[in-house]
């Protein structure tokens, strides 16, 4: 166990094209969380292990640990399949997020995401494509720390999504930023609004929180189904909403999460007899890139509105270049609610990319 241990942090180090572990069952649990530690620590002190560790050899951090499991009955890769594929980075001034990397994944056998499990590729969607992300977490109080967090999600074609069938920079560095911060949302009754395909819906489940994600669009659309001829002004998704079941059953969260639709449009005023009477209280509002245009600006001000009028507080994340809609979003905020708070943020994913943390309430 002393020299695998060594072998595969020399490996998360360096460089080679990969390496074997043949383990016993009960030496599993301990070779993972190595292998995890390894990854995330290396991505954000590698020149300090390197100073400390000049004799170790020059390999790479591809692992295959080869075990008995049974594929067919998984709805998700295990560990044992999963290497990186790239990172994001999170830079924040608040010294607590600063460094944090996400790895996003792919399978040591270069197969995609899904291929051989039991809620894997089919000739229904084979034009989606499934990802998965570790977001790095701190170590909770009164809890054992158990590594990364991990979700998997599938993405589905604009025809079926539109702009929500995949997933925006600003839903990874907001998931991150959140993993990094679990009090936000830790028993906690979470509405997320353009929940997309549910990363960071997900991920807020994960890490204790009571999640309703929600959407607009076809409630019972399909991939490969009928897609939906949208209006002049307006991309309206097909197949978003099951595609969002489709993600929460994949990371097992049916407990923790549900699913709604919800149209910012029904909550303007002229348009008030079309949304549900009795919605719930909850104590969180967040999103992600939910702003492009100026159009949807005062619907989704007044849908805010609506949903924080018992005292929730709204946490939003988006980018800050190209997002037309944002200088007014802003304003609106500023005037509709006593208190906005907003921080400048990027994540580092090959180039740099300008976020915006947006804090508010009434």
């Amino acid at each position: 166990m002393i020299r695998a241990s060594r072998f595969c942090y020399s490996a998360a180090l360096f460089g080679i094209e990969e390496c074997i572990l043949i383990v016993s069952s009960k030496d599993m649990s301990s070779v993972l969380s190595m292998l995890i530690m390894i990854l995330f620590y290396s991505c954000f002190r590698r020149e300090e292990l390197i100073n400390s560790c000049s004799a170790l050899s020059i390999i790479e951090p591809s692992f295959h640990l080869v075990t008995n499991l049974d594929q067919k009955e998984l709805l998700v890769e295990p560990l044992t399949l999963l290497t990186k594929e790239s990172f994001y980075c999170f830079r924040s001034p608040d010294t607590l997020t600063t460094g944090a990397c996400t790895v996003e994944c792919k399978r040591v056998d270069k197969k995609p995401l899904g291929w051989g499990l039991k809620s894997g590729i089919s000739s229904s969607d084979d034009d989606c494509r499934r990802r998965c992300f570790a977001f790095t977490t701190i170590a909770q109080p009164a809890k054992k720390y158990e590594g990364p967090l991990f979700v998997h999600v599938r993405e589905i074609p604009f025809s079926y999504g539109k702009l929500g069938g995949s997933i925006w920079m600003a839903s990874i560095g907001m998931s991150q930023y959140i993993a990094m911060n679990p009090s936000l949302v830790c028993n906690k009754r979470v509405l997320e609004l353009g929940s997309g395909v549910g990363l960071l819906g997900i991920t807020i489940s994960k890490l204790g929180g009571r999640v309703t994600m929600s959407e607009y669009g076809s409630v019972n659309g399909t991939v490969n189904g009928q897609i939906i001829v949208s209006d002049e002004k307006r991309l309206i998704p097909s197949a978003m909403l099951t595609n969002l079941q489709f993600n929460v059953n994949l990371n097992e969260q049916n407990d923790n999460m549900d699913v709604r639709h919800i149209d910012w449009y029904d909550y303007l005023p002229e348009k008030s007899t079309k949304r549900l009477d009795g919605d719930e209280h909850y104590d969180l509002i967040v999103g992600s890139d939910l702003i492009n245009w100026e159009d949807d600006v005062e619907a989704l001000i007044a849908t805010l509105k609506h949903f924080m009028s018992r005292g929730a507080i709204g946490l939003l994340s988006t980018q800050t270049e190209n997002r037309k809609g944002l200088p007014l979003f802003l304003q609106r905020l500023d005037e509709e609610f006593n208190s906005v708070e907003t921080e400048d943020y990027y994540v580092q994913h090959f180039d740099t990319h300008p976020m915006l943390l947006i804090k508010f309430a009434l």
